[in-house]
């Protein structure tokens, strides 16, 4: 330890990298991270179209807001609150969720990609703090792979100091109950074929392989 201590100088012998696991990147974003983030939203970029209604009419941020009754400072109840929202697609929170945190909305995930570059600055500003975030693949579609990619590609949502990996959830039986696959083997081939077909030619999906 002396030694160490001599060679190092001002260092500290117990310093060490701190790699924080097992984390949904949707769930690593602070609830105050995410407050703010919408509040300048509302305040600043109210015109964003973020869906489009039934009737095929463009929904901006600010029609989405007096729709539902939400403000930045409604957020974290409305957010967080929620349990299962993947099962009720009809909720406010849900579709609240939908528009901040996830990858495949009308917007192309363009909020969620933000608000992660967002804390990934803030992360490296810390030399000693890392993580290994992780984004979801469900198996529902060939196509969720190739989404994903793209989104993360086309976003730049990468540093150094994050490790990105990938989870598959335990949903296969409520994709087949709801019709959205047939068999498990296709649930499989969503999952895996897409990885053999890049890895085989990168140039069918150069986002992909990049990925």
């Amino acid at each position: 330890v002396e030694d160490f201590c001599d060679t190092e100088d001002h260092r500290d012998f117990y310093q060490t990298y701190k790699v924080d696991v097992h984390v949904h990147m949707a769930a690593g974003v602070p609830a105050k991270s995410l407050a703010e983030f919408y509040a300048e939203k509302i305040r600043l970029h109210g015109d964003d179209i973020v869906e489009i209604s039934d009737d095929g009419n463009p929904i901006t941020l600010a029609e989405f807001v007096e729709d539902h009754g939400l403000t930045g400072v409604d957020l974290d109840a409305q957010l967080l609150h929620g349990s299962n929202f993947q099962r009720d697609t009809a909720s406010t929170n849900a579709k609240l969720r939908s528009l901040l945190l996830h990858t495949d909305n009308y917007m192309g995930g363009r909020y969620y990609a933000e608000i992660i570059k967002q804390e990934f600055t803030n992360m490296e500003k810390d030399a000693f703090k890392f993580s290994e975030n992780r984004l979801t693949v469900s198996g529902k579609r060939p196509q969720d792979w190739e989404k994903l990619a793209q989104w993360c590609v086309s976003h730049g949502v990468q540093s150094l100091h994050n490790k990105w990996t990938v989870q598959i959830p335990e949903s296969y039986g409520y994709l087949r109950t709801k019709g959205y696959l047939r068999s498990f083997e296709e649930f499989l081939a969503n999952l895996f074929l897409p990885l053999w077909e890049v890895s085989i030619d990168p140039n069918k999906n150069y986002q992909l392989a990049h990925f």
